[in-house]
């Protein structure tokens, strides 16, 4: 099993580098958004092919954090990118990470207009920061909550987040 991850990594370096993957810092120019974008999706394709193997889900969060960063903050891309790499990173037991990330997601969907996703995804950062004990945790659950208000939801996605919120057991609601 570990011999396949690392066979998995190196695939991926290889493909990554036979393409010319430079280190962000080094990127200027007009045809440098192109570029990110096929690198993007490129980071995301080969991330969802991690999927289906548990021991890469950590690699796969990576990458969909990268292609996240490198769709930019208004691509249709980051929020889903970011929304999976929170995930996963939930799943793989590193739960700061996940708090950090889902709630990033959140913002950018909230930023992007989509607000029933962003109420969700604000819904399971404040339970990961509940989890944590994370004194934030409050914050984000009300953020959710607002959002979930907003005139911009249809009553479908209002009822889908309020059964998602009496599921969830929270201290204090």
């Amino acid at each position: 099993m570990q011999r396949r991850t690392y066979l998995t990594r190196f695939l991926v370096v290889a493909a990554m580098a036979a393409l010319g993957f430079t280190p962000l810092q080094a990127q200027t120019g007009p045809s440098d958004d192109n570029r990110d974008e096929a690198r993007a999706r490129l980071l995301y394709a080969h991330a969802e092919g991690l999927l289906t193997n548990t021991d890469c889900w950590g690699d796969a969060a990576e990458m969909f954090e990268r292609a996240a960063r490198l769709f930019g903050p208004d691509h249709e891309q980051t929020f889903p990118a970011m929304l999976r790499a929170a995930q996963l990173r939930y799943y793989t037991k590193d739960y700061e990470a996940a708090l950090s990330l889902m709630e990033e997601a959140a913002r950018i969907g909230e930023r992007n207009g989509r607000y029933a996703l962003a109420a969700s995804a604000y819904l399971d950062a404040a339970a990961f920061a509940f989890a944590l004990k994370d004194s934030q945790a409050p914050s984000l659950l009300a953020k959710a909550v607002k959002l979930a208000k907003s005139p911009y939801l249809s009553a479908a996605e209002r009822l889908t987040f309020e059964k998602r919120l009496g599921t969830l057991k929270v201290a204090g609601r």
